[in-house]
């Protein structure tokens, strides 16, 4: 007995067709992000202490049960989806909420 299982590359393929919908602008996502007016601006701090107050902000909204959903929203939006899907416990849609 194996504990590996040989790559079934026609399932992978189905797998990744089926689930492409919330894939693909998951990789496009740093795409766009990185052409955000945020990411200039941090691409050019010289000094650790310039990203303070941002940094700031960003613990607070992460530590909060809203931040969640904050990033959620932040991202849809970058990326262009208006519904927040809802998954099964097999990982499949099984309703759409409109934002």
């Amino acid at each position: 007995m194996s504990l590996y299982e040989e790559i079934d590359y026609k399932k992978l393929e189905e797998l990744e067709t089926k689930h492409n919908w919330i894939a693909e602008p998951i990789y496009k996502a740093p795409t766009y992000v990185k052409n955000m007016p945020f990411y200039d601006w941090i691409e050019n701090i010289n000094n650790v202490q310039d990203f303070k107050d941002a940094g700031c902000q960003l613990y607070y909204h992460s530590d909060t049960l809203e931040g969640i959903e904050l990033w959620a929203s932040m991202i849809h939006s970058w990326i262009g989806i208006s519904t927040y899907p809802k998954f099964n416990l097999k990982g499949e849609i099984i309703k759409d909420i409109k934002c």
